[in-house]
C-alpha cells in the first residue's frame, strides 16, 4: 500500500468507528442529535477516502461522487426540517408549535416547501448512500480482498444489522495491516 491508501484506510477506519457511535447514539432519547452529526461528520470521512484511493483505482471516483450526493441529501433534509420548525415557530410563536404543526393556518407554504426539501433530500441521500456508501464499500473489500468489509457494507443496508456491519467493517479494516 502507498501512501495515499494507507491514509484512506486511516480514515475508513475513522469512518466506521464514528458511524458505529453514531448509530449507537440514534437509539437514545434526546442524544440521537449528536448521533446524527456523528454519522454526517463520518460521511465527510469516507468521501474522502474515497477521493484518496480514486487517485490509484478510478472505481473509486462514481462512490465518491455518490457519497457527496448522500451528504448533499441530508444536508437537505436539515435544512427542510429547519424551513417547517421556522415556519412553524413564525405562524405560532415558540407557545404553540405543536399546534401549528399539526393545524396549520398561515406557516402551510414554509411547511409545504420544508416537506418538499426533505423528500428531495432523503431520495438524494438514499441514492447516494447505495450508489456510493455501499457500493464504495463493496469496492475496498474487494480491492483489499476482505469479505468482511463487503459482507458489513451490505449489512449497513438493514436496519439494526447495520450495527453488526460496522463491527463487520471495523474488523476487516484492523486486519489489513
Amino acid at each position: 500500500m502507498d501512501s495515499s491508501e494507507q491514509k484512506a484506510v486511516s480514515n475508513l477506519k475513522i469512518f466506521a468507528v464514528l458511524l458505529l457511535v453514531g448509530i449507537v447514539l440514534s437509539f437514545v432519547p434526546f442524544i440521537s442529535i449528536i448521533g446524527s452529526i456523528l454519522s454526517i461528520v463520518a460521511l465527510i470521512f469516507l468521501m474522502l477516502s474515497f477521493k484518496l484511493l480514486s487517485g490509484n483505482d478510478k472505481n473509486f471516483k462514481m462512490p465518491f461522487e455518490f457519497t457527496l450526493l448522500s451528504l448533499i441529501g441530508l444536508v437537505l433534509m436539515i435544512a427542510g426540517l429547519f424551513v417547517m420548525f421556522g415556519s412553524a415557530v413564525l405562524s405560532a410563536g415558540f407557545s404553540n408549535i405543536a399546534a401549528s404543526l399539526l393545524a396549520p393556518s398561515v406557516s402551510t407554504g414554509g411547511l409545504i416547501a420544508g416537506t418538499a426539501m426533505m423528500i428531495v433530500g432523503a431520495i438524494l441521500a438514499l441514492i447516494g448512500f447505495i450508489a456510493g456508501v455501499i457500493l464504495g464499500l463493496w469496492r475496498v473489500g474487494k480491492k483489499y480482498n476482505s469479505s468482511m468489509i463487503s459482507i458489513g457494507a451490505i449489512f449497513l443496508i438493514i436496519p439494526v444489522l447495520d450495527i453488526v456491519g460496522t463491527i463487520l467493517i471495523i474488523v476487516g479494516l484492523l486486519k489489513l495491516q
